[in-house]
C-alpha cells in the first residue's frame, strides 16, 4: 500500500499512526511481542518457506489465535489460557487446581516436598513494557 491509502486505512479502524525507532524494540511492544510468539511458538510454527497466498496466510493465523487463546496455557498468567483470562474464567480454574492439587497432596502426602502447593493465586494487570507508575502496581500484596 502507499502511504495515503495506508493511513486512511489505519485512522478508519482507530489505529495511531507512530513511528518506531530501529532496532528499539519496547516502541511497540505487544507487536513485538505477538510477532517473536507467532514465530517461535512450539505448538503451531511458523512456515518457513512463508505461505503461497493471502488466504493461506489469513487462515495460518486464524488458527494460531486459536490455539494461543484456548489452548495454550501461558506462564505469564499461572498457566490459564488466554481465553479463560479474557472471559474472568480464570480465578475459578485457579480455584479447582489449587483444590485438586491440595486433594492430591491430603491422599499422597509423600510425593510433596514440604507444605506448599503451585501458586494458584489469579494475577492482576500485567505489562509487557510498564511505565514507571505501573510498577508499583504490578508488585504482589506483601512483597518488599
Amino acid at each position: 500500500m502507499k502511504a495515503a491509502p495506508t493511513m486512511a486505512l489505519l485512522e478508519k479502524n482507530g489505529i495511531i499512526f507512530s513511528h518506531s525507532r530501529p532496532r528499539v524494540s519496547n516502541d511497540n511492544p505487544y507487536s513485538e511481542s505477538f510477532f517473536r510468539t507467532l514465530k517461535y511458538s512450539g505448538d503451531c510454527l511458523y512456515p518457513r518457506d512463508g505461505f503461497n497466498s493471502v488466504e493461506e496466510a489469513e487462515q495460518w493465523v486464524q488458527s494460531f489465535v486459536e490455539h494461543y487463546n484456548e489452548h495454550h496455557r501461558h506462564r505469564g498468567i499461572r498457566m490459564v489460557t488466554p481465553g479463560q483470562r479474557y472471559r474472568c474464567e480464570d480465578a475459578e480454574v485457579l480455584r479447582r487446581r489449587r483444590e485438586t492439587m491440595l486433594e492430591a497432596r491430603r491422599n499422597h502426602p509423600e510425593r510433596w516436598i514440604g507444605d506448599s502447593v503451585l501458586n494458584c493465586t489469579p494475577i492482576g494487570r500485567v505489562w509487557l513494557n510498564p511505565e514507571n507508575g505501573q510498577l508499583e502496581e504490578k508488585r504482589l500484596p506483601g512483597a518488599a
